[in-house]
């Protein structure tokens, strides 16, 4: 084999390798993590911002590629399964599967070590933030 021949080997080996290695390949392949990593278990609290429910809870987040699966420690209710999407930067939408409602990270983006996301009690008045509107919040940390 040629020298050429060989540079042009060694450079398809180090593009493909590069290319699975972005992509999560390498071990099981499938999608990378998009964003903060949130995978694994966390720990944290259910409350409303009212101060009137607060519940200590554990959670177990499923991350990839942009897909964000949040299991909690609830037996019923809100709170219990969320599904959704993330950001490079950790902004979250997910969709509660008890009522449908969405929930947000609208307080802030998620990282590695905290996750809060938010839904309201109640239509926010129209045109407003809706921060001074209740919410039930679920605040994790590991």
């Amino acid at each position: 084999m040629s020298s050429r021949s060989a540079a042009f080997l060694v450079a398809g080996v180090v593009s493909i390798a590069s290319l699975l290695e972005g992509c999560g390949g390498g071990g099981g392949g499938g999608p990378g993590v998009i964003g903060p990593n949130l995978n694994g278990s966390w720990e944290g609290d259910f409350y409303i911002t009212d101060g009137s429910v607060d519940r200590t809870l554990t959670a177990q987040i499923t991350h990839q590629g942009t897909n964000i699966t949040i299991r909690t420690s609830r037996t019923a209710g809100t709170g219990v399964l969320l599904t959704g999407r993330i950001d490079v930067e950790g902004n979250m939408v997910l969709t509660d599967a008890f009522d449908g409602e969405t929930w947000t990270t609208i307080e802030g983006p998620a990282t590695t070590n905290h996750v809060l996301i938010e839904d309201f009690t109640e239509q926010p008045p129209l045109g407003s933030w809706g921060l001074e509107t209740d919410r039930y919040a679920i605040e994790l940390v590991r």
